[in-house]
C-alpha cells in the first residue's frame, strides 16, 4: 500500500488529475483516517532528510529486533486479553533498548 501511495504522490504534477488525487486519498485511506495524509508528508519529508539512511537503518534494525518477540516467547496463561499485547510490547521495548 504504501509503495503504490507513494508512487502516485510521486508523479508528476501535471498528472494529478481528480481522478489521480482522489486514488492517492483513497490508498492512503484518509478519507476515514485523515492524518494519514500528514503521515505520508512526514515520510516524503524525511526522504530529504540529509540522515534519512541512517534513520532507515536504524528503524530496520530496530524492527528486526522487535519481529523476534512473538506471542510464543511468552506464557499468556498468566496474562489476560489486554495484558498479552502490553506484554509483547515491553518484551520488544527491552530487545530494542539492549541493542542501541
Amino acid at each position: 500500500m504504501l509503495n503504490n501511495s507513494l508512487a502516485l504522490i510521486e508523479e508528476d504534477t501535471s498528472k494529478f488529475t481528480a481522478d489521480h488525487q482522489l486514488r492517492i486519498i483513497e490508498s492512503i485511506d484518509a478519507i476515514r483516517n485523515p492524518e494519514n495524509l500528514d503521515q505520508i508528508s512526514q515520510l516524503i519529508m524525511l526522504d530529504h532528510s540529509s540522515d534519512f539512511t541512517q534513520k532507515l537503518a536504524v528503524l530496520q534494525k530496530s524492527l528486526d529486533h522487535a519481529k523476534n518477540i512473538k506471542i510464543n516467547n511468552l506464557d499468556e496463561s498468566k496474562l489476560a486479553g489486554n495484558e498479552i499485547a502490553k506484554h509483547i510490547r515491553e518484551l520488544r521495548l527491552k530487545a530494542i533498548e539492549s541493542n542501541q
